[in-house]
């Protein structure tokens, strides 16, 4: 074969391989795709520029070297192939990037052999006659069958790989699968051409196979694009039709998307969430009457209270980050998903049990019934003590709900500690907590307010300032009235505030 013919059969194969590049290049810019693929179409179009420069160098040296670079874009392409096909047939496995590093050894290792004194381990080339043509006889080297071996293992692992994911799809999705196999057929089939020396002189049909074999999984990848985009529509409608309010950030905190329940309701509410913040968007809903705590412990996030419509609501808003692989940041998600019947029943059940759920005391109905109880003879001199743990809504609004519980948390504590079992403690509001001290005077009340004074004062390495106001008064003969003595005790517990704050 003439080195005219074999320079007219490579030119139509190099331009096939570069019209599927400049539509690769389009799709990639469309879609933003892997430009893996992209890299394969160079490795083939330089893979038949290399054979096509051989046919019109007619020097030897140039010859043997433009030969042997070849093979370093046969194992690069052979390569490259498996990991396509690997990926895009195992989605849902993102292999490691030190494991893809291995696959380019064999490559790297070709590229040294070729470029250096070993180049005749991959195959020598002689002159066998100069007229009428220039002809060239290669003998392949050692090396070129270590190279061979690992292009079949590759293909051995591409052919494993697309059986068994084709198997696993659904119909809908095995087109893809079923024109990565002809590719993977096409460029074995021209491989055992050319090792079986059934070509003309010079001619390398792996190469022009492998240009065919382009065609084959541009049309698959784009295939698989079809379907990205059907998965596209099938969540806008799954993320559309949820029933929770779907807020997604930014990292700046910026709402740059919401389904259709979250525009219906917070629409409802006069917000915009083309224009808001969450941060904001919760803002406003405080100003409209919304309240913000922390959710029960067994559960994450934080409540929102709010009256909707004359209808209480509680939603729970959880916020989770959107991480990549890398676990590198680059947004976020809010979810607000409506619990009020679950919070009526919890607050049903904790009613019932007659404890609070943060702090674990006795909660107000506890306090009802108790209240009942130590007004009686046995119970005089009756001592009620009244306590507002100080810079709640503060430490909320600064710090968050979560540093909130926390100060009720060891505010509570340090009370508990400090009653003898025979005295009541329980919380009777937010941040409102009252003692009922049996058989105890005015004179042990004081003691008992200094105490837990003293104990707070020593909690001071934590992110808030612990305090509490304390009123006391004591109710010492049965005529008198205990609702009286309970409320001169918040009285006094208000002048405690009043002077605690003039003090700052």
């Amino acid at each position: 074969m003439s080195n005219t013919a074999l320079i007219i059969t490579y030119i139509p194969f190099v331009l096939i391989a570069t019209i599927v590049l400049a539509l690769e290049i389009i799709r990639c810019i469309r879609t933003r795709c892997s430009a893996l693929f992209a890299c394969m179409i160079f490795g083939v179009i330089a893979w038949n520029i290399s054979m096509l420069a051989v046919a019109l160098v007619e020097n030897i040296y140039t010859s043997t070297f433009l030969w042997n670079v070849a093979i370093v874009f046969v194992s690069l392409v052979a390569t490259i192939q498996f990991l396509i096909i690997y990926g895009n047939i195992r989605p849902d496995y993102k292999m490691p990037r030190r494991f893809v590093a291995l696959f380019f050894i064999m490559p790297l290792l070709n590229a040294v052999v070729v470029l250096s004194s070993l180049a005749p381990l991959m195959r020598e080339v002689e002159l066998v006659a100069v007229y009428p043509h220039f002809v060239l006889e290669t003998v392949r080297g050692p090396w070129f069958w270590v190279h061979t071996a690992y292009s079949y293992m590759l293909a051995a692992a591409t052919v494993w790989a697309l059986v068994r994911g084709h198997l696993r799809k659904p119909k809908f999705y095995r087109l893809s699968s079923s024109l990565m196999a002809i590719g993977v057929v096409v460029t074995l089939i021209g491989n055992l051409i050319t090792l079986g020396g059934f070509t003309p002189f010079g001619l390398d049909a792996t190469a022009l196979a492998a240009a065919i074999t382009l065609i084959f999984l541009y049309l698959a990848l784009s295939t698989n694009d079809d379907h990205s985009l059907f998965a596209r529509y099938a969540r806008s409608k799954v993320f559309g039709y949820m029933e929770d309010y779907v807020l997604v950030m930014g990292e700046k905190g910026h709402i740059s998307d919401f389904n259709s329940s979250a525009k219906r309701w917070f629409s409802s509410h006069g917000i915009d969430l083309r224009i808001c913040t969450l941060d904001s968007a919760l803002y406003e809903l405080v100003q409209k009457g919304a309240t913000i705590s922390e959710s029960p412990e067994e559960e994450e996030g934080r409540d929102i209270f709010f009256e909707d419509d004359g209808f209480p609501l509680v939603l729970n808003l959880r916020i989770h980050n959107m991480v990549d692989e890398k676990r590198s940041k680059h947004g976020y998600v809010a979810f607000f998903s409506d619990v009020t019947q679950n919070r009526a029943l919890l607050n049903r059940l904790e009613q019932e049990a007659g404890m609070d759920s943060l702090t674990g005391l006795p909660n107000r109905i506890s306090y009802d019934g108790a209240k009942n109880r130590y007004d009686a003879a046995e119970h005089l001199p009756l001592s009620v003590v009244m306590c507002d743990v100080n810079g709640l809504k503060q430490t909320n609004d600064t710090l968050g709900h979560r540093y909130g519980d926390m100060m009720l948390k060891t505010a509570s504590e340090i009370m508990e500690n400090a009653r003898d079992k025979q005295h009541f403690l329980a919380r009777i509001g937010g941040d409102e907590f009252i003692f009922l001290l049996s058989q105890a005077d005015t004179d042990y009340a004081n003691s008992l307010i200094a105490k837990i004074k003293q104990d707070m004062e020593r909690h001071q390495n934590l992110p808030f300032v612990l305090s509490v106001a304390m009123g006391t008064a004591t109710k010492h003969e049965e005529g008198e009235n205990l609702e009286d003595i309970i409320a001169l005790a918040d009285k006094l517990m208000y002048e405690d505030k009043k002077r605690m704050k003039g003090n700052l």
